[in-house]
């Protein structure tokens, strides 16, 4: 047996008119309730104020007598005592009221002396009772006991409340019929946004990623679709991203695969030969296509939180002197100064691995050897604050465009994409390092320098 399925449009119409219908049914029992105990209690004092005749002659009949002894079980001259009362009133229509009301009651109706002892009438526990005191020259000197009705039996009173009833159902009725219609257009107006983000999904399902949606309000659906579409700007980017990463990492290796396979079908043709000059070739080929290859692995362990950092007490100014002088030879055959203002010869402790920020200072040598036109100069400015310390890379050009600066810690970005092949570039190198200094707990950034080279900075915490 299949499951009855409700679409969120009808749980909310439903739970908005069921709350209503509820509200409606509680408060229409709670006001019968209320009605008909505040009219039962309207009619009791009423009932007490009809009775005011028969203390007045009850007052008189003991004043006369100077007791109630005669009254004492003595039927006849209680219904004199009823029958008295009933004369007693001039208007003949409230005459009639009254007869009607007072001999009806007759069997209701009891005397109690000022102890509260029967005198005549019936005896009931004192919460079934109306008490009516019955005062002689301010004293007490009795009680007209009237019982309690168990029911509601007067036609009038009950038609009151029946009219007060079907007055009060047909405004329930009639408010559960706008709350329906109201509910409708509630559930319609809240569920839109919900619509919405169902079709806007299934299209970044499809991966349409360019999808939007219109933000209308300013409450928790609308933060939702805010937040929707910066997700989907997000995904857009990230797609983008991808696709020129594919491409460029295919023209990456396509190169130098080309290279090798032509090189390699010349010496098969016998058009080359197999010289130590041709194989020195094939060989930085093969190096190239290993650095990319290596690259592109350090950025996907870094992606992936796998880039191992085996972080210890390292001195920074120690790792890139060491560094620094493995390069000297390279530099001066380019005929490319380099100089260095170190502002402190004390060590410089910070929380590093030492492989990595080895890698680092080596792919930034790397990048200013091989893009710094020769002769030039490259400097390098290192001065320590209170807690942190800046490093700078500054060449002497050539600079880059300013629209390109900051992107040039982009996977595989190139300012210039022959001239950096040429150059032997995989245009990963700056990304890595932007990775290794964001896994220290640093900042880096390109700018053009004042003497149109390019300056990286680079900020790193000190150990205290």
């Amino acid at each position: 047996m299949s499951h009855l399925k409700f679409k969120l449009s009808h749980k909310l119409f439903g739970a908005f008119l069921l709350t209503t219908i509820l509200t409606v049914v509680l408060m229409g029992v709670t006001n019968y309730f209320n009605i008909s105990g505040d009219f039962a209690n309207y009619i009791e004092q009423a009932e007490l104020a009809r009775h005011e005749t028969t203390v007045e002659i009850l007052a008189t009949y003991y004043r006369e007598n100077g007791d109630w002894e005669r009254l004492r079980d003595n039927r006849r001259a209680w219904r004199r005592i009823f029958q008295n009362q009933f004369f007693r009133d001039d208007e003949p229509e409230r005459r009639h009221n009254r007869s009607l009301g007072s001999f009806r009651g007759f069997r209701r109706v009891s005397l109690l002396d000022n102890n509260r002892s029967l005198i005549f009438g019936r005896s009931h526990p004192p919460e079934m009772l109306l008490m009516k005191p019955i005062r002689l020259e301010g004293e007490t000197i009795g009680w007209l006991a009237i019982r309690k009705g168990e029911e509601l039996t007067d036609p009038l009173a009950l038609g009151f409340l029946k009219q007060q009833s079907q007055a009060f159902w047909i405004i329930g009725g009639l408010a559960i019929g706008f709350a329906a219609l109201v509910s409708f257009f509630l559930a319609r107006h809240f569920l839109a946004p919900i619509h919405q983000l169902t079709e806007g999904t299934q299209s970044l399902k499809n991966r349409e990623f360019h999808t939007r949606i219109p933000v209308q309000t300013k409450d928790e659906l609308g933060t939702l679709a805010a937040n929707f579409n910066v997700m989907a700007e997000t995904l857009e980017r990230y797609e983008e991203m991808r696709k020129e990463w594919i491409a460029d990492v295919s023209h990456e290796l396509r190169t130098p695969l080309a290279i090798l396979r032509g090189e390699i079908e010349a010496m098969q043709d016998g058009i080359r030969q197999p010289t130590p000059e041709n194989l020195d070739s094939l060989h930085r080929e093969v190096q190239h296509i290993s650095q990319i290859v290596h690259d592109l692995s350090d950025l996907l362990l870094s992606d992936s939180g796998g880039l191992s950092f085996q972080k210890s007490p390292a001195n920074l100014l120690e790792i890139l002197q060491g560094v620094l002088k493995l390069y000297q030879a390279r530099f001066a055959d380019r005929n490319i100064t380099v100089e260095t203002q170190f502002t402190s010869d004390h060590p410089i402790v910070i929380s590093g691995d030492t492989q990595r920020l080895t890698q680092l200072f080596t792919n930034l040598l790397e990048n200013n050897l091989r893009y710094t036109t020769s002769p030039g100069s490259l400097k390098l400015i290192l001065y320590p604050t209170a807690d942190t310390v800046h490093l700078a890379f500054e060449d002497s050009g050539p600079g880059v465009p300013e629209k390109a600066v900051e992107r040039l810690f982009e996977r595989l970005y190139r300012v210039d994409k022959s001239r950096s092949r040429a150059m032997g570039g995989s245009g990963l190198g700056l990304s890595i390092c932007q990775h290794i200094v964001e896994h220290h707990g640093g900042t880096i950034q390109a700018r053009n320098a004042p003497n149109a080279g390019l300056r990286i900075e680079m900020q790193f915490p000190v150990l205290s």
